[in-house]
């Protein structure tokens, strides 16, 4: 059956087990990834409701695929990305249509290959000292820490030459960045929604306060590229720089600080919680630590290891890829922009739709016994164009992470410059569970390093 523009179709499934005037979102708050993992059995497109409001979720690979390749321009990121287009401006991460294919043209030269592999040294050199620092059978809360040399490692790579002064103003916002996942999912918010209309998305005065004055210092960094001879270089120089090859026009300064204000977010959380789950992933997987010390010690010989050995290290990426499919982002939003048919639903414009990379990544057709951690699945000859359709660790289609290369860069240099020095052992006996906000992380990660 398919169903045209004007035909509604059948109408997507309700699934069970909403409250009064909650709807589902007990289930997303409490429980969120049994939840998500419970709904393929009740369609490929189903309904939930957060308060009043119906939610679409589409649970197939094929689905999600359609919504994120050819039918992407029928959606936008919905509201989530409303507020969040408050705080950290119009860039990649949070525009949409037209003005987003602009500025990712204008984007992408600072994330080519060849760019992101001159990222390297820096990477390098920031995993190298930070796990110098540390001191045999004492334990290290290691979250923290991976939080930290990310952030630190951003920094860098940005500006190039970073003051204390403006790695405390990016500190200090980074800290106060209100909830705009949580709000989304939020019932009360719904239900204000439906009774008063939608409101002018807004930001307490902390947030406001440190949003102003981190955008005073990215424009005076901005001003520095603009104005003397002597450029400092870094990832910004690249888009202060940056032409539209149709056009020749380039960004203002307001979008490039809003670019840069979107890769504070999208180089930090998503890449130190992958970062964190790997290590406790290997700390407790002793076969897979011997396997990636034999492949780091054959090509590197315990050297400080560079970008240009990231393409010999074929058992890491395996590694890395098992991580990112067990620990994915576990939601994505999207809202209809026009009437939408979807499966034998016609979804009206302003329909409210849900993706999780979580479900397609634990389907256990395509991945057996999808709760266990084995990078073997990642194995060269093992991988079928199904298996590529649902493994979407950074989204799919012209909204795919332009930073992917990126981040799979310093994943990788992060981790293996660790490896070089220390085997890391958890400090107790104590369970590391999920704590789901807008990515996934471990609650807790206390770790001991014993020198190689």
């Amino acid at each position: 059956m398919t169903t045209s523009p004007t035909d509604p179709g059948r109408p997507a499934p309700l699934v069970p087990g909403r409250l009064p005037l909650l709807g589902h979102a007990h289930h997303l708050a409490h429980r969120p990834l049994p939840f998500l993992r419970s709904l393929p059995q009740y369609g490929e497109l189903v309904r939930i409701r957060i308060g009043p409001q119906d939610v679409y979720v589409a649970t197939s690979a094929a689905l999600t695929r359609q919504i994120l390749v050819p039918d992407a321009r029928k959606f936008d990121k919905g509201e989530m990305f409303d507020e969040l287009r408050q705080q950290m401006g119009n860039g990649l991460v949070t525009s949409s249509g037209d003005f987003h294919r602009r500025q990712r043209r204008l984007a992408q030269p600072a994330f080519r290959p060849e760019r992101v592999s001159s990222f390297g040294h820096v990477m390098s050199h920031r995993a190298a000292a930070w796990a110098a620092s540390w001191q045999p059978d004492t334990p290290i809360d290691l979250a923290r820490q991976i939080d930290a040399v990310t952030l630190a490692t951003l920094l860098d790579i940005i500006f190039n030459q970073t003051s204390d002064d403006l790695r405390a103003t990016v500190k200090t916002w980074t800290a106060v960045r209100s909830g705009a996942m949580r709000r989304a999912l939020s019932p009360a918010a719904a239900w204000r929604t439906r009774l008063a209309g939608p409101r002018e998305p807004g930001s307490d005065p902390q947030a406001q306060k440190a949003v102003a004055a981190l955008r005073n210092a990215i424009g005076q960094e901005i001003n520095r590229r603009r104005t003397t001879d002597k450029d400092p270089g870094g990832l910004l120089s690249t888009l202060v720089h940056a032409r539209d090859h149709q056009s020749g026009a380039g960004m203002s300064d307001e979008v490039v600080c809003d670019e840069i204000l979107n890769l504070f977010v999208a180089g930090t959380g998503t890449m130190s919680a992958a970062l964190a789950w790997t290590f406790h992933e290997i700390a407790n997987h002793p076969d897979v630590e011997q396997q990636l010390l034999a492949e780091l010690d054959a090509v590197t010989g315990r050297t400080q290891v560079q970008a240009e050995h990231i393409p010999h290290l074929p058992y890491t990426r395996q590694v890395l890829s098992e991580v990112l499919r067990r620990h994915p982002t576990w939601l994505l939003m999207r809202r209809t922009i026009q009437p939408v048919p979807l499966d034998q639903t016609l979804l009206p414009t302003g329909a409210r739709v849900y993706l999780s990379p979580h479900i397609l990544h634990h389907d256990p057709v395509l991945f057996p016994e999808p709760d266990s951690f084995a990078p073997d699945r990642w194995r060269p000859g093992r991988i079928t164009p199904e298996h590529k359709d649902a493994f979407i660790p950074f989204s799919a289609g012209h909204r795919r992470c332009a930073g992917d290369g990126y981040a799979w860069t310093q994943l990788t240099l992060m981790l293996t410059n660790v490896l070089a020095q220390w085997r890391l052992r958890p400090a107790d006996d104590r369970l590391v569970h999920s704590r789901v906000g807008t990515v996934e992380r471990p609650d807790r990660l206390l770790m001991v390093p014993t020198r190689r």
